[in-house]
């Protein structure tokens, strides 16, 4: 299941210029050989509206997500 707990945006609704910095929870569903289980963890993504973001979980069932 996937869910998102923020509205959409209309493209017309997001800025072309700019910076913003979302501070937030993330939560996943894993898999492990016989183990399912849900981990959670802290999310940041720096957004820099007119080149694209840096998405960061730094701690997600044990291992750190960038990109």
């Amino acid at each position: 299941m996937t869910w998102v707990a923020e509205g959409w945006l209309s493209p017309a609704e997001v800025p072309v210029s700019g910076t913003a910095v979302y501070n937030g929870f993330v939560v996943g569903s894993f898999k492990n050989a016989n183990d399912e289980y849900v981990a959670a963890g802290n999310f940041q993504a720096n957004v820099n509206f007119a080149s694209g973001a840096t998405i960061s979980i730094p701690s997600l069932d044990g291992r750190a997500y960038c990109r």
